[in-house]
């Protein structure tokens, strides 16, 4: 063992290990975060935000500012070469999730403060890059990431190394973020560790209040490139209407409202909880070998190892014939309980570090873990996907908890214990890795996302056999009928259909089944389509998909279909096509 571990540390000591890994490294974290660039057939979330991006003009107000510098980027994708199909829109949304992994692998590694071992660093940023699960064309999602990872970032070396520039523009990013979604205005929360780190310091309150004026001004300065932009858009009356329905919205999305936001990541906690009770056990079995056996030399630590490494084993076994988790990586049930539950060793971790005395953690290793917390605390804030979101923004966290695990190492207190953790760590990224380079979102369950459909927006991607049926079908339908760049009505599971068909919506959204679209809007866009209808134009053909929402919207649906005389012409298990009596 001390060989191997000899072997080990002169390899990575060697300069001509040191110069590889140092341009390995960063393209590798790019090719990983693009790995799966060309899958996936999704005509939900994925297609559904790009349709956003090419009909920028039809989006409500509420909609076009709740996520504005999303709308705005994603809009010029589209303008950009080829941007009106889906590979290269893929190829311009994913650079967020590839430069989240390269900050994170480069802070953490050249530092002078932290010097995480480079590999290490590595690990940490492939697995946070292989946890951000949600397709790149929720531009919102990544652009908050992007600017949450910068902004704490930022701050750490403002504090540590008292440069209020950088606290300029970590105040900056923090802005910036609240023009990308509303909601990420609790990223402000940022400023807590800024206290904390400084109280620890005993430093006057005129300082820190001065710490937290620079932070301020950065923050508002960000202001004026937003305003400006609100101002050339649409303008500041219908900024202000779009963001109170926003809060509105909460009335009939009670999943989106605060208590329900902060109920969702509570239960995920408590369940994620009774998932690491096998570990917990397996844990405080090790902390009494290590007390009762190994201290009083009736067990080699060698063998201590070796128990504990076969009980992790077996409690991950546990674990799988619970169903728990499994190895079909086209699903994020392979990784899900067990990133919770991972997730939930780090806030117990943090909070240990946090609170520890003077001798364990310096106050610049605490300030880590409190901008870690506060990463984790406040990403699943503004999302009704309990602690999904955690997973998607792990680029800080998981090479902070790293490091923190690499400062425990050379202690020897509760060595097996800590081993006991780390299995469960690696077992938990050997997971993460090779789901992260497999799943694809809401496509490709049977695995084989090999064939190429015949539509122009499709060119260079791959799906499964019986989703390029479905597109194949329906665009024929469209390409007999000269329906391309004809508004659709669409209703249900389906919104991405817009941006396959390459057809406009036909209301102010193609999504209005959603919960957080209320019938009233639904209503109100309905009853302007009648009104154009009867003056003259067209009526737009209609897919309705799965989850058909709130019975009052079917109803109003139903009559609309009913007036007109439609006919269904296509159906599959995911979506139905109508054609109003002319095209029939």
């Amino acid at each position: 063992m001390e060989q191997i571990r000899k072997y080990y540390v002169n390899l990575i000591d060697s300069k001509s290990y040191k110069r590889i890994t140092a341009f390995l490294f960063p393209v590798l974290i790019i090719i990983y975060a693009y790995i799966k660039v060309n899958k996936g057939g999704d005509i939900t979330d994925t297609t559904y935000s790009y349709g956003n991006f090419v009909n920028i003009n039809k989006l409500d107000g509420m909609w076009y500012y709740s996520t504005f510098y999303a709308n705005l980027l994603g809009n010029l994708f589209t303008k950009l070469p080829f941007g009106h199909r889906m590979l290269f829109l893929n190829i311009y949304t994913g650079i967020f999730k590839a430069l989240a992994g390269l900050i994170s692998y480069f802070f953490f590694t050249y530092t002078e403060e932290i010097k995480l071992d480079r590999n290490l660093s590595f690990l940490g940023a492939v697995v946070a890059v292989g946890l951000a699960w949600c397709p790149t064309a929720t531009l919102y999602n990544y652009l908050t990431y992007f600017f949450f990872l910068t902004a704490a970032v930022l701050l750490y070396l403002g504090i540590v190394r008292d440069r209020n520039l950088y606290l300029i523009l970590a105040g900056f990013s923090l802005g910036c973020n609240f023009f990308v979604r509303l909601p990420n205005i609790a990223e402000c929360a940022l400023i807590l560790p800024l206290w904390i780190y400084f109280a620890l310091e005993k430093e006057d309150i005129k300082k820190i209040a001065g710490k937290t004026l620079t932070c301020i001004l950065g923050f508002f300065l960000a202001f004026i490139p937003g305003v400006i932009l609100i101002a050339c858009t649409r303008g500041f009356g219908e900024y202000f209407t779009g963001i109170g329905e926003l809060f509105s919205m909460t009335d009939q999305a009670t999943g989106y409202s605060p208590y329900g936001m902060v109920l969702l990541i509570i239960q995920a906690y408590i369940k994620a909880f009774r998932f690491f009770v096998p570990f917990l056990i397996v844990i405080l079995i090790a902390l009494l070998m290590d007390l009762l056996l190994i201290k009083k030399h009736l067990l080699k630590e060698i063998y201590a190892y070796a128990i504990v490494a076969i009980l992790v084993l077996a409690s991950l076994f546990y674990e799988y014939k619970k169903n728990i988790f499994n190895f079909n990586y086209h699903t994020l049930e392979s990784v899900y309980n067990l990133g919770a539950v991972f997730t939930l060793v780090t806030v117990i971790v943090f909070l240990m570090v946090i609170f520890s005395g003077k001798n364990s953690f310096t106050n610049k290793e605490k300030l880590i873990a409190l901008i870690a917390g506060v990463v984790l605390a406040i990403t699943p804030i503004g999302s009704n996907n309990e602690i999904y979101s955690n997973l998607n923004n792990m680029f800080f966290v998981i090479p902070a908890f790293l490091f923190v695990l690499m400062r425990f190492a050379p202690e020897d207190h509760f060595r097996p214990a800590r081993f006991a953790l780390a299995v469960f760590v690696f077992a938990f990224f050997f997971q993460s890795i090779l789901c992260g380079g497999i799943y694809i979102f809401r496509d490709g369950a049977d695995g084989k996302m090999n064939v190429a459909v015949d539509n122009d927006v499709y060119i260079g991607m791959r799906t499964t056999a019986i989703h390029a049926e479905r597109l194949e079908s329906v665009t024929e339908i469209w390409n007999e009928n000269g329906l391309k760049n004809r508004p659709v009505l669409l209703y249900g599971d389906c919104p991405g259909l817009s941006f396959y068909l390459e057809s406009p919506p036909a209301i102010s959204t193609t999504w209005p089944s959603l919960e957080s679209f209320s019938a009233e809007k639904f209503i109100e866009d309905m009853d302007a389509l009648n009104m154009s209808i009867e003056k003259g134009e067209a009526a737009p053909p209609v897919i309705v998909g799965e989850n058909p929402g709130s019975e009052v919207k079917k109803e109003i649906l139903n009559e609309f279909l009913d007036k007109y005389d439609y006919m269904e012409v296509y159906a599959n298990n995911m979506f139905k096509v109508y054609l109003p009596k002319e095209l029939n």
